[in-house]
């Protein structure tokens, strides 16, 4: 893999560099029968024909490096982001790759706050990008879904989706996402559910801070130990959850002002925090824990009263004679 800034001094040294706007068709690949990256492509610099610099459908791109030594028409390319002086309110694709003339330019990056607060109304991620960057499409407030596909991306950084608050949709989210950052997802006040991959190794405190209509939060078995504070705080519509198998606590204000009424912890629950379940309307616990975690200020005198407490039958006793939990009116055997 020959690297950008060698791509660069390679070409400037074998000859001559033109900056050139120049407008010609390209072709994109067919992926189910659709031309996902046809369209007019504006050059903006050429070196030795391989266009360095160039926009198509008016996002801009930029070549990076040599994509295949084997195949010398190769080349990996960054997402910049709309085109200079071009307002961006509309559907975007960004394909697998672009063939232009005979090269083929492939999407693996994505520029931080590329799409940032413009109008765009939908993305269609289909090349292998990697990372979602910090604030990608941050306060994209007319962006209403987000498509993945394949086995990226990786890595979704923080406030990359906040403040897109018509974002009723996410798809394809993928097994081998690793990592949700902080203030992710916050404040998508009409995203209405979520599914959280088996590999996220990280999920992000105020990640789906304010999603107001998110009524379903669905996990596979995680690698995270807790769920972050504010992680969930303000999730109005959010009236039942269960937490995987694995997560050992439950951080400062995790589902405070959330909706549940029912919530299910794992046997490895070890600790709820300040907050976390605190002004909620909580009807049932399922603790699956032996032995009881440990609890700071959480419940009020009336959700104690008022709680069924579900834990395993043979630690009921441990229950009932745990300094707090023995607060608790009705404990009952899962």
């Amino acid at each position: 893999m020959v690297k950008g800034k060698f791509l660069r001094g390679a070409i400037l040294a074998a000859g001559l560099a033109a900056i050139v706007p120049a407008t010609l068709s390209g072709q994109g690949r067919r992926e189910g029968g659709e031309e996902v990256g046809a369209g007019v492509f504006v050059y903006q610099f050429i070196q030795n024909s391989v266009p360095l610099s160039f926009s198509v459908h008016d996002v801009m791109y930029e070549t990076l490096y040599q994509d295949n030594v084997i195949s010398p028409v190769n080349f990996a390319c960054r997402v910049l982001g709309p085109r200079a002086g071009k307002p961006y309110e509309r559907a975007a694709v960004i394909p697998s790759d672009i063939q232009v003339g005979i090269h083929r330019l492939s999407p693996v990056e994505i520029s931080r706050q590329a799409f940032a607060q413009t109008g765009i109304k939908s993305i269609d991620i289909r090349a292998a990008i990697g990372t979602i960057p910090q604030s990608a499409f941050m306060y994209c407030t007319e962006l209403e879904s987000v498509a993945f596909h394949g086995n990226a991306p990786h890595f979704i950084e923080a406030a990359a989706f906040q403040g897109c608050t018509k974002l009723k949709s996410i798809e394809g989210l993928p097994a081998q996402l690793k990592y949700i950052g902080d203030y992710a997802f916050r404040q998508c006040s009409s995203l209405s559910e979520i599914y959280i991959p088996k590999d996220v190794e990280y999920l992000g405190e105020y990640a789906f801070y304010y999603c107001h209509s998110l009524s379903k939060v669905k996990f596979a078995t995680g690698h995270f130990r807790r769920i972050p504070r504010e992680c969930f705080r303000d999730c109005g519509k959010l009236t039942e959850i269960e937490i995987p198998e694995g997560v050992e606590a439950l951080d400062e204000n995790a589902f405070y002002y959330a909706g549940l009424e029912s919530i299910t912890l794992p046997g490895t629950m070890r600790a709820l925090y300040n907050g976390c379940l605190s002004q909620t309307p909580l009807k049932h616990i399922y603790l699956h824990a032996t032995t009881p975690p440990s609890v700071g200020k959480v419940f009020t005198q009336n959700m104690i009263d008022n709680i069924t407490l579900h834990v395993p039958a043979g630690s009921i006793d441990r229950y009932r004679n745990d300094p707090f939990w023995k607060l608790f009116k009705n404990i009952v055997a899962l």
